[in-house]
């Protein structure tokens, strides 16, 4: 029996299929686990608790906005802020 010529359409479609399948192995490839049920446990140490002291945010500062006329259309305006909180 001969095999008809493959068409352009079905050509892209059997690469489409196998590049799916080679990536749904490698996929499967790197999920897998390495480590056997005799490798030992990864060693631990206690690091205690936090020591840094706990803050309060800075409060809250009412700031205003001094609006000047730029055009008849147009308002600029000045705001001033701390250059840090602390």
């Amino acid at each position: 029996m001969r095999r008809s010529p493959q068409t352009p359409h079905r050509r892209a479609a059997t690469l489409r299929g196998a590049a799916v399948l080679l990536i749904t192995a490698l996929l499967a490839a790197a999920c897998t686990s390495s480590s056997s049920a005799d490798d030992p446990a990864p060693e631990t140490r206690d690091v205690g608790t936090a020591t840094s002291p706990v803050t309060d945010p800075p409060a809250a500062i009412d700031y205003s906005i001094d609006w000047e006329p730029v055009t008849d259309r147009i308002d600029g305006g000045w705001i001033t802020v701390p250059l840090d909180y602390d």
